[in-house]
């Protein structure tokens, strides 16, 4: 049980070493995006006063979405590209 307690104790250090952090303050309707899988996320404390609110949402998508989403675009381009025609036509 030592040697896990001392691994651990070097994976925290790790975690928290200045060259492993990004630190930013959101500010009202500021939005943080991040792939969840790769990305290990935190946040320090902080202190609400009288009448102050705090709203959390939370959603996730699957990266087959996305990816095929940028494949609508990019053969969108294309095709456009493609025909000369750089605006649409509504």
């Amino acid at each position: 049980m030592r040697e896990w307690y001392e691994a651990a104790k070097v994976w925290v250090g790790l975690l928290y070493h200045s060259d492993n952090l990004i630190r930013f303050k959101l500010e009202e309707g500021d939005c943080a995006v991040f792939d969840n899988v790769r990305f290990l996320h935190g946040r320090l404390g902080f202190t609400m006063g009288p009448g102050d609110r705090r709203k959390l949402v939370g959603c996730y998508m699957d990266w087959d979405e996305i990816r095929s989403r940028m494949n609508v675009i990019r053969d969108g381009r294309r095709r456009r590209s493609k025909s000369g025609g750089g605006t649409r036509q509504m």
